[in-house]
């Protein structure tokens, strides 16, 4: 259910920002529900009973939160006379709380939406605050709406305090509670990403919001008794002012980012204890080091050697694409992509960077592979377990066209580095 977490940062600073460059138009937006809300703060008519429940997201594992009583009704609002689409589905937000301990690092997060058409970094709070869950609303004012049962196919989400700077602005506004008229929208104030409340599972992943503190509107708020149904019951409340007003929003999350590719700083005999063993010698590289001001690249990603055994494996069987390519710990890009059906072109970049950041020239890397992926030869020092004798085909880590992994043969007894590649 990860999509990433805490131990799981997308890559900070200097190096967000070269991905962000890197990719330009090339992230896809890929959100299914692209509703807006405005949420009015409530007033319950009757006692809410709190209750526990597991939640489990980006940034947490199965932590156990008390809901502690309704905050805000958020009901689909029509921005600029754009249109919604689910207006049938509504989300109530619950105050919550927990006893367990939470992180105390604020998370980077690059995100964009209508407020920001290119990606931004935000800093998101390490302890959220609101869960949002889908509702039915069943009757406004003694009316019945007609509408029964669950919202289906609905996230709940999960918010988080953010920060970051922003320029207040005006939207025109629509829906069930209001005329088309104008709202300031001031300043961000939560960060929510779909969550998986007591393993129910996410229903889409790639759903964010970010909610920005709304300027409640000079007129005296008409005020509405509303009936509504979620997981935790019926509940009757008054609506009062506008609290938020939230924005459908891309994460860039780490699926949508270049994998990373070093070179090891240790150097190897033919013997590397087969291609499990070369594997085990890059993760526990990436596992041992924290780059880019204290991002670890390792655990829990996975690295696998750029190694092929002859009628065995090879990156073409064992890796899995990245479609948006790869690049070095220090964020230079080194590949667009790589595709196991069609040969890697001419590399961006040589990879020359250990997996601490220390550049590395003029050295020999272990391979037997062609630049397309696919085992090279029979010269695989006996499946990567030979210690002495011939050979071993190899590449060098400063060579141009495909002689970065198509190289020279060797006796196994050499000493060379390995390529490892973010799986």
């Amino acid at each position: 259910m990860k999509i990433s977490s805490s131990k799981r940062h997308t890559l900070t600073g200097a190096i967000i920002a070269v991905l962000i460059s890197f990719l330009g138009m090339g992230i896809h937006s890929a959100l299914a529900n692209d509703d807006h809300y405005l949420s009015y703060k409530v007033k319950s008519v009757e006692e809410f009973v709190k209750q526990e429940v597991s939640l489990d997201d980006q940034f947490l594992d199965d932590v156990v939160f008390r809901v502690n009583n309704p905050m805000t009704f958020l009901v689909p609002t029509d921005k600029n006379e754009e249109f919604f689409h689910e207006s049938e589905t509504h989300l109530i937000s619950y105050v919550i709380s927990t006893s367990e301990e939470l992180p105390i690092e604020d998370n980077l997060l690059s995100i964009k939406n209508q407020f920001h058409e290119d990606f931004i970094e935000i800093s998101v709070s390490p302890v959220p605050n609101r869960l949002l869950v889908p509702a039915t609303k069943l009757s406004v004012d003694g009316d019945d709406t007609g509408e029964t049962g669950l919202p289906e196919d609905t996230n709940h989400y999960l918010c988080y305090p953010i920060f970051y700077s922003f320029e207040k602005l005006s939207v025109m506004v629509e829906n069930q509670f209001t005329d088309l008229r104008e709202q300031m929208v001031i300043t961000p104030r939560h960060f929510c990403n779909p969550v998986d409340k007591n393993e129910e599972g996410i229903t889409n992943p790639n759903d964010n919001l970010v909610c920005y503190i709304a300027k409640p509107h000079r007129d005296n708020p008409d005020r509405h008794k509303v009936e509504t149904l979620d997981q935790f019951g019926e509940l009757t409340f008054e609506t009062n002012k506008e609290k938020e007003f939230c924005v459908p929003t891309e994460q860039m999350g780490v699926d949508d980012v270049p994998k990373i590719a070093f070179v090891t700083s240790s150097t190897h005999t033919g013997d590397l204890g087969g291609l499990s063993g070369a594997d085990d010698i890059c993760q526990n590289l990436a596992d041992a080091t924290n780059v880019a001001g204290g991002t670890n690249i390792g655990a829990p990603k996975q690295y696998l050697a750029w190694l092929s055994i002859v009628d065995e494996d090879s990156p073409s069987t064992r890796f899995i694409a990245s479609p948006f390519g790869y690049v070095r710990v220090d964020g230079v890009p080194i590949m667009t992509t790589y595709d196991p059906a069609v040969a890697v072109p001419e590399l961006l970049a040589h990879i020359n960077v250990t997996e601490s950041n220390m550049v590395v020239t003029g050295s020999f890397i272990w391979t037997n592979t062609d630049n397309d992926g696919t085992p090279r030869s029979s010269f695989d020092c006996d499946g990567w377990t030979l210690p002495t004798g011939f050979g071993g085909a190899n590449g060098q880590n400063v060579a141009s066209l495909s002689a970065w992994t198509r190289g020279g043969i060797t006796f196994c007894s050499r000493e060379h580095r390995v390529y490892c590649f973010e799986q």
